[in-house]
């Protein structure tokens, strides 16, 4: 059966109309997306993600020239007809920083990420996939995956990072549940009012708060009991203590980073005094050896293995610049020969004059090549002595 006749089945076979999820596996989201409630991994990840997911597409041949391929560019920048190319870039690193592998099947001019794909390598060794039943294959499949020490596996942070990731989401949620507590606690204690049960909006109320209570998982059952005067929240001891926890979360939530392949430390230093070089630090540990993975990956899905063709994603690191660092840099630029005056216009998002002056390279007179710098020297020194 065809990758074609087999998405049809599988959709027909479906009880829902319309796929409930991003990624096809029948269930409506990943079983472990909670972990985004994290905000130290949340933070981390949307900004790993969302700059791969800002890159532009390319088509490139062996020299690493831009050649024209509009069919495949079109697929890639709008991949399916549930996701946009920037969900879909974003969504392909999400998946594949949690769980170590994306798997991304490719349906005629569609691709969709999905879960629950098993591969397996053949004694011919062949990669092959199966899922419910069905063999995919490397033209129809791809296995983007974090290689550990496994040929057919990849490792994510959901692996590598189990034990930390347990401890400091319980954590968290240990401090959440105690505030969400103890808020609707001291709303109650400051009722000055009669509570009877024939005052409907009364009973509605109180109902609310028990519900909200009864959410916050505990080991007792939650009772309102009416008390008289005199009740402080301060007379409630919480057992829940807030340093010790506060403590724990200061060391363990930012190794969570380490797990993701840079230096939290590092990278947050580096965020709060020059923006150009944190987006570099993270680009260089982290982006560029994922877009390089996920390039081969989609080359070999869409070109095969002896195409001269090579899909490339751009990541412009110049939209990290402030517009201090784009003038310097700009300027330097075109002073050296590498950019007209009307490149650099466009990297300032202006437009192109087109004139003679602006499309010629200039070469700074201050600047001077090794070969001639002996002879300028001597020749200062001779101005030197004539005027002294």
């Amino acid at each position: 059966m065809g990758i074609r006749s087999w998405f049809r089945k599988m959709k027909k076979s479906s009880t829902k109309a319309d796929l409930g999820s991003a990624i096809l596996s029948g269930q409506v989201a990943l079983a472990d997306d909670n972990i985004l409630s994290s905000s130290d991994i949340y933070h981390y990840m949307t900004a790993i993600s969302n700059m791969f997911a800002c890159g532009k597409w390319e088509i490139e041949d062996d020299n690493g020239a831009n050649i024209k391929d509009p069919d495949v560019l079109k697929v890639l920048n709008r991949p399916n007809g549930y996701l946009t190319g920037f969900e879909f870039k974003r969504l392909m690193a999400n998946v594949y920083l949690l769980n170590g592998e994306t798997f991304v099947v490719k349906d005629l001019n569609q691709l969709h990420i999905m879960k629950d794909i098993q591969p397996e390598i053949t004694e011919q060794a062949i990669k092959r996939f199966r899922y419910n039943g069905y063999t995919l294959y490397q033209n129809e499949v791809c296995q983007i995956k974090n290689i550990g020490v496994s040929n057919n596996q990849g490792v994510g942070i959901l692996d590598l990072a189990k034990n930390t990731l347990e401890g400091v989401m319980n954590a968290e949620k240990a401090l959440t549940d105690k505030y969400k507590k103890g808020g609707l606690l001291a709303y109650l204690l400051q009722l000055e009012t009669h509570l009877s049960p024939k005052n409907t909006l009364q009973n509605t109320m109180v109902e609310s708060i028990t519900c909200l209570l009864e959410e916050i998982q505990d080991e007792g059952k939650t009772l309102i009991i009416p008390l008289s005067k005199g009740y402080s929240i301060e007379g409630f001891e919480s057992p829940v203590q807030d340093d010790k926890i506060l403590q724990y979360l200061n060391v363990y939530k930012p190794e969570l980073a380490k797990f993701l392949g840079f230096d939290p430390d590092a990278y947050n230093a580096l965020l709060k005094n020059d923006l150009e070089k944190a987006a570099i630090y993270l680009k260089s540990f982290v982006v560029d050896p994922f877009v390089q993975n996920v390039c081969e990956h989609l080359t070999f899905l869409f070109y095969g293995a002896d195409s001269s063709k090579r899909i490339n994603l751009n990541i412009d690191i110049k939209k990290y610049l402030t517009m201090s660092q784009k003038i310097t840099n700009v300027s330097s630029l075109i002073r050296t020969m590498a950019y007209t005056p009307d490149d650099g216009r466009v990297d300032m998002g202006l437009e192109r004059l087109n004139t003679e002056e602006s499309t010629k390279l200039y070469a700074s007179k201050d600047l001077v090549g090794l070969d001639e710098l002996a002879d300028l020297n001597q020749s200062k020194m001779k101005e030197g002595d004539s005027t002294g």
